[in-house]
Parts: structure tokens; sequence; C-alpha cells
């Protein structure tokens, strides 16, 4: 089959030629308008043409929407279009919404599906499945089923392939996927767009849309960038893009480290300062430990600098060690204790975004889970940290907090006199 490439975005012809014996998991992410739905019937056809050749064997693709209401309104018209345009022949039963489209005698047919029950996915083998607008599908655990049910649908095809498209949405399961568990593995392959990316546009169309949005909104829905706009992020002012870059520790400077008490995991954040600006340069993450064991650890690292901890001061009257209190402990290892008990946890929070927002914070990208926690901790209703959507968040941001509270409202600042 022959499509017009005069008429392909760069995204688009990346995304439907990727290979399906050398990558198995191609998503595009980017701005609306960019042209993401319009590069799944492309990538079908592409597909039909490499199975038709390499395979030799019918092969069924089973193309997801967030809605049933998608389906209809977005993905079916898009679908028609595209293959009237190119002068493709096909056949449309719209009883299921299904495309057949037939080559060297073999039927090559398209699902077209709704995630509105995950669980209705479920079915023979396919060779191919395309989710569209991924990060709209309600919730991360729906999207979670989605593809599993994909991936379970696909796995028995010789290089089966799941692909997806989507305008991103906060850190979901699209940013999981492809920027955090995959970014080094060939399977997946992560394609960027922004709307002004697609040429075909009429005019005004992005002058219109930026004048809609506030910058962050901007960057998301037209740049294509994974960014915070959950309102109930706890580090709302924390962007990647402005707040981590590498650093250097600098030897003739004290390091200051905040703290958080826990036993699983133990967390440490060391800073250094230099004029108004507070560099992260390390983070420590003691799963199973105590406050002894970090502390004999940071000793160890750090004795040739004047070392100041800086840690949750409610250590004062509680233990992670047997004999004596958290506090006793740091002190018996001959560091400086600073800090402040009397600080709300909104407090702290309105600090580090404070930090964040006056461009005076800079975390190194070594600095992973604390980076994590940044972008994904969020508040509930009542405004207090959500401690119990996932235990292993919230330790290490709380340590940085701890450490920007005590230097922040140090008389003398930075407890050096």
């Amino acid at each position: 089959m022959i499509v017009n490439a005069d008429n392909t975005l760069c995204h688009q012809y990346e995304f439907a030629f990727a290979p399906p014996d050398a990558v198995k998991h191609p998503a595009i992410v980017g701005g609306f308008g960019c042209g993401k739905t319009r590069s799944i019937p492309l990538r079908w056809v592409r597909l039909i043409d490499w199975r038709a050749r390499e395979q030799k064997r019918k092969a069924r693709l089973m193309i997801v929407e967030p809605t049933y209401q998608m389906v209809r309104d977005v993905l079916v018209p898009e679908m028609v279009e595209f293959f009237n345009d190119h002068g493709i022949k096909h056949r449309y039963h719209k009883s299921n919404h299904d495309f057949v489209i037939r080559l060297n005698g073999i039927d090559f047919v398209a699902m077209c599906r709704s995630a509105d029950k995950p669980s209705s996915l479920t079915g023979k083998t396919i060779s191919d499945a395309i989710i569209d607008e991924f990060d709209k599908i309600t919730g991360i655990q729906n999207q979670k089923d989605v593809w599993n049910e994909c991936i379970a649908r696909t796995r028995k095809y010789e290089h089966g392939t799941v692909a997806a498209v989507t305008t991103p949405e906060g850190f979901r399961y699209t940013y999981e996927l492809w920027k955090e568990r995959n970014a080094d593995n060939p399977n997946f392959k992560l394609i960027k767009a922004k709307t002004r990316d697609n040429t075909f546009l009429p005019a005004d169309y992005i002058d219109n849309m930026v004048a809609q949005y506030d910058s962050l909104l901007a960057q998301q829905y037209l740049e294509g960038e994974f960014v915070n706009l959950n309102n109930s992020m706890a580090y709302y002012m924390f962007r990647r893009d402005k707040h981590s870059a590498p650093q250097t520790l600098n030897p003739a400077l004290p390091v200051y480290i905040g703290m958080d008490f826990n036993v699983n995991p133990m967390t440490a954040v060391v800073l250094q300062i230099e004029g108004n600006l507070y560099r992260a340069l390390r983070e420590y993450w003691l799963p199973n430990s105590n406050t002894r064991a970090m502390a004999q650890l940071i000793a160890a690292d750090w004795s040739q600098y004047a070392v100041y901890i800086c840690p949750d001061m409610t250590g004062g009257a509680r233990k992670t060690s047997a004999d004596y209190t958290d506090i006793d402990i740091l002190k018996q290892h001959g560091f400086q204790v600073l800090g402040s008990r009397n600080i709300t946890e909104r407090a702290r929070l309105n600090i580090v975004n404070n930090l964040f927002d006056k461009d005076r914070l800079v975390i190194d990208p070594k600095c992973k889970r604390l980076i994590n926690d940044l972008e994904k901790v969020v508040t509930n209703e009542y405004g207090r940290v959500a401690k119990e959507k996932d235990s292993q968040l919230t330790h290490i941001s709380d340590a940085l907090g701890y450490a920007a509270v005590a230097l922040e409202n140090k008389p003398g600042k930075w407890g050096i006199r």
C-alpha cells in the first residue's frame, strides 16, 4: 500500500515505521494538534505491509481509546478520512467498529475498542495494539490494567507490539513506562512532538491555543512535556528543567545534611550553600536501617568537612535505635544539630516551594529518589502530605524540607556563628 510521505510529519513517520522486530513499544508524546491520532492508521498500514512481507500471516490490531465516545467520534472518523485521503480500500463494520484491509489475499483486521472496562479487552491473541490518549484513561490503575491486557494479548505473537500516543497529563503511567522504568530499554522508543511541529494546522491555531494557556499549561499541552499541573502536588514549584542540574562539591564549604528519621527507609540529603543558592549534591537511602547506621556512614563519608545535621527535630524524643534518642546519637558522632521544633508541615512545604520559586534550590540529577519525590508527592484534601499513597515516597523530600527549614530560619545563617 502506498501512503503519500509528503503529508507525513517526522514524528508520525518515526512512530509508524518503528520496526516490530526492533521496537516493541513506540510512543508519541506530544501537544494538542500535533497529529498523534493521525499516526494510528499510518502505523497500521505500515504494520500490514511489514507483516505481509516478513511473516506472510494474518495479523489483528486492537486500537484502544479511553472511552467509547472517543471511538465513535474521534477514532473512526480519523481512520475513514485517512483511508479515503490515500485511496486505501477498506471495509468498516459499524456494529463492532472493526476495519478490514485485504492485502495479498489476507484479511487484516483493526478492532476499535474502549478502555471504559479494561477487563472487556481480554480475548484472543492479537499481533499489535495501539492505545490512543493513554494518559486520558481514568485512573493510573486502569492505565496499568489496559496496558497489561494489551501485553497479554500480544505476548504469543512473534514480534507483537504495544504502542501508545498521548498528550501528557503530569507524571502518570506513560511517564513511568517510557521515562522511569525503560528509558534505556531499546524496545521502548519515546517520540516527542510539539503542536507547532504540525505544519498543516491553520495559521492561527497555535496563537489561539497560547492565548488560552498559562506557561505551565502551554508547556504540557503545546510542547508535549511532562510537567506537574496537579494543584494537590506538594512541591508544585519544582520544575525538573529549571531546578535539576549537575553540581560540584566545593571542598572549602561545610555540608548541611537534612535527615528524616525512619526505619525503612532512613533518608538524608546533602547540601552546600553558595551565596544565596542551596545545592543538593547527594542523597542517602538506607532500607531497614536506623539512625546509628546512618550517622556512622555520614561520619565516614564526610570526615574532612564541617558537617551540620538538620533533622526532624521530633527526634529529640523518639528512637530508631534502642538506647538513645535520634538527636543524641547524632551528637555522639560529633555532628552539630540545627533545626526548629515548632514548624508545621505546611510551613515546611511553603519554604521549599519558595526556594524553588526564587530559583534558590537546585538538585543534582544523581539525586534520583529526591527528584522522584518532588514530582510525585501529593497532599490530601486537608493540605497534608498524603503519606499513605506510597510507603516509599515522602521520606527523602521530608529530609530536604528539614534542612530548608533549619537553614532559612537560623538566626545568623547558616549555623556557623
